[in-house]
């Protein structure tokens, strides 16, 4: 166990941490709490504390984490037993570690969460270097076989792409909860998550929309700094949490509603032109030659992309993929209309 002293990767690149607050929320997750808890809680760090919530859980959570107090003295663990009229679903478990934390500097991730390795604090505590004041990480899901895992991550490598590179174009706009870190001082200025309080999910999204600017944003991607989870294991499994994340988009920003729009509407018009040239025999030609420029470009891109973020075995999918977005947008469009569920949530939802 290393919190509270100098790390020999710190001195040895010459990087300094900040005393740091990790924060997990749990409701029924014992065992991922014996699998992944243990990991967070011998990170390569100097100072740091483990706060787990444990939100009303009626599982073994509770005798799982008094175990884990004898072994971890850094372990901190605030119990929830009511549910509250204000804060719906995981942020009122959020808002409760963070009122508890020690530390001035905070990072989010889920029980379901496994670090990549034991410099994962230490990777994302270096995204608050140069004044700023969020890092925001990459939360894969773990390889599994079958297309649905591949189509899974696929889509969370596009996300990624999508809010990485819009915080470095001074974009930001959003983050996921299962690895996230922000300045405690941000929860405080900003009411928390009294603006969305009414959701059970945007407790990552939404306040990162929230307080993020052009300046206060880093992002944090080498691979020792990811944490891996396990994916929806059905399709049914996958358009609930999907459309619980959509349904909540509809909160983003205006600006940040247009952009995401015009690109699945681009990406959706492109086959809807096709087809409808296809059909008619005019430009077809020239219509091969656009829709495979495109694609050869897509992929440039994704290739680079998907090397940084250790996820090339994607790469021969792409074609596919791209296809089987068009039928994603027409299935998922609707729940954009839909009223967001206010009282349950999930472990997934990170």
């Amino acid at each position: 166990m290393r919190f509270g002293l100098t790390s020999t990767f710190q001195l040895q690149k010459g990087l300094f941490s900040k005393p740091l607050s990790i924060l997990i929320c749990a409701k029924n997750e014992s065992a991922n709490l014996l699998e992944h808890l243990p990991i967070v809680c011998t990170q390569d760090y100097t100072e740091y504390e483990v706060i787990v919530v444990n939100d009303r859980s009626t599982d073994d959570s509770s005798i799982v984490l008094k175990q884990f107090q004898t072994k971890f003295p850094h372990l901190k663990v605030v119990t929830i037993t009511e549910v509250s009229e204000d804060l719906k679903g995981k942020k009122n478990a959020l808002a409760k570690g963070i009122q508890a934390a020690s530390h001035p500097y905070l990072l989010m991730t889920d029980a379901d969460c496994k670090p990549n390795s034991d410099q994962w604090a230490l990777l994302m505590a270096q995204g608050f270097r140069y004044d700023k004041s969020i890092a925001l990480g990459y939360g894969p899901y773990a390889k599994a076989p079958g297309f649905l895992n591949q189509f899974i991550r696929f889509e969370t490598v596009l996300t990624a792409i999508q809010y990485f590179s819009w915080a470095l174009w001074g974009l930001p706009y959003m983050g996921v909860g299962r690895n996230l870190a922000y300045k405690k001082e941000l929860h405080h200025q900003s009411d928390g998550f009294k603006r969305h309080g009414d959701l059970a999910s945007g407790d990552d999204d939404l306040f990162v929309g929230q307080v993020a600017t052009r300046a206060n944003v880093s992002i944090r991607i080498q691979p020792a700094s990811f944490t891996y989870s396990r994916a929806a294991e059905s399709w049914r499994a996958l358009y609930a949490q999907k459309t619980r994340h959509y349904s909540t988009s509809t909160r983003y920003k205006p600006l940040v509603i247009a952009v995401l729009g015009l690109y699945s509407l681009t990406h959706f018009g492109i086959y809807l032109l096709g087809g409808v040239l296809l059909i008619t025999g005019i430009g077809s030609v020239g219509l091969l030659c656009l829709f495979l420029g495109r694609l050869v470009v897509q992929w440039i891109v994704l290739y680079f992309c998907c090397t940084k973020l250790k996820e090339r075995d994607l790469l021969s999918l792409v074609p596919v993929f791209d296809f089987i977005f068009v039928v994603y947008y027409l299935i998922f469009t609707p729940s954009l209309f839909l009223k967001p569920k206010k009282a349950v949530w999930r472990v997934s939802d990170g």
